[in-house]
């Protein structure tokens, strides 16, 4: 139920009226964030999602880093902007717009497209209920694709669903090799995809996905790695809570990206600098600015708080209100 009930706020997030974050959240975020560099790959940290990344590698040899730093270099050059380009992908998708790409053949959960030679498919994230049913039975991990390997359930149903159509789309249009994205939902997905494109014949190019869920077990990370020889890269914004999702032993695959971020309400719907969700409704948080304007405001009032007979044991209430409902603990 803390699952299911953690999936409802997210679905939730796409039609909040105005919603400022404070300090109270962040508190109680900052108790609850796990160290998401514990999974596969080695994080890389943005610290401006406004303007083109800025990497920080960790724990890796200077050779290494030369190795890595080359490999981003290669990667920005041959896909327009890199993890911004493939976020401006995923929030068209995710809006119903026109893709940034040529060519395109759009199944409404994926589409296919061009940009210049390289070939492209993105999945949208969680849009509708359905969409949301997919998420929560992930939690369920069921077989697929090798000996051991285990996925969320609804990943594997959501990806199957649309299979058939898009390598059917990458054959018409002569597609051997094939950058794949996607948001939330999407970002699992677009693993799946990366996965099941490899073992069908197709070279898979340097990829990002976004806030992705903790989708599948270890089995299935050495049995991705083994397949899929490219450099795919989960971009994580701040405090987002969907990427600390997932069924039990499950993880993320892909090497981290991290993205400076300060609000857990709202960090999900936004990445390198694009809005995931412009179709949402007038008025829904809009992007760094307005999350500090909010936090300013909730700081000043907790400081008045504590400065009233009482008001610290308030602070500790609203502090523990949060945590109850952030870990859906009802």
């Amino acid at each position: 139920m803390a699952f299911l009930g953690t999936l409802m706020v997210q679905a939730a997030l796409l039609s909040l009226p105005q919603i400022t974050s404070g300090s109270v959240y962040d508190n109680v975020a900052s108790r609850n964030t796990s160290n998401a560099s514990s999974e596969i790959g080695g994080p890389f940290h943005s610290t401006d999602s406004q303007n083109p990344p800025q990497f920080e590698i960790t724990n890796v040899s200077m050779e290494e880093n030369a190795s890595h730093l080359m490999l981003l270099s290669a990667s920005e050059a041959a896909h327009g902007s890199g993890q911004h380009f493939y976020a401006e992908v995923c929030a068209a998708l995710n809006c119903h717009r026109s893709l940034p790409l040529s060519n395109v053949r759009n199944f409404g959960e994926a589409a296919v497209g061009k940009s210049g030679g390289t070939c492209v498919v993105a999945f949208r994230g969680t849009a509708n209920l359905p969409d949301v049913m997919q998420d929560a039975s992930s939690y369920n991990l069921v077989p697929f694709g090798c000996s051991g390997c285990r996925v969320g359930a609804g990943f594997v149903s959501g990806y199957e669903s649309v299979a058939g159509q898009i390598k059917g789309a990458l054959r018409s249009l002569g597609c051997h090799s094939v950058a794949v994205t996607g948001h939330s939902l999407g970002a699992a997905k677009a693993v799946l995809g990366m996965y099941d494109l490899a073992r069908s014949g197709f070279h898979i190019d340097t990829s990002y996905v976004f806030g992705e869920p903790r989708m599948a077990n270890g089995a299935f990370q050495g049995s991705f790695h083994s397949v899929v020889h490219a450099a795919v890269f989960r971009v994580v914004h701040g405090k987002d809570p969907i990427v600390t999702l997932g069924g039990p032993g499950a993880s993320a695959v892909g090497s981290e990206i991290y993205e400076a971020g300060n609000s857990p309400l709202t960090d999900h719907l936004h990445y390198a600098g694009v809005d995931m969700t412009t179709c949402m409704p007038d008025g829904v948080p809009g992007g760094a600015a307005e999350e500090r304007a909010g936090e300013e405001a909730a700081d000043a009032a907790e400081q008045a708080a504590h400065r009233v007979p009482g008001g610290e044991q308030a602070v500790q209430a609203a502090e523990s209100a949060a945590e109850c409902c952030m870990r859906m603990k009802w």
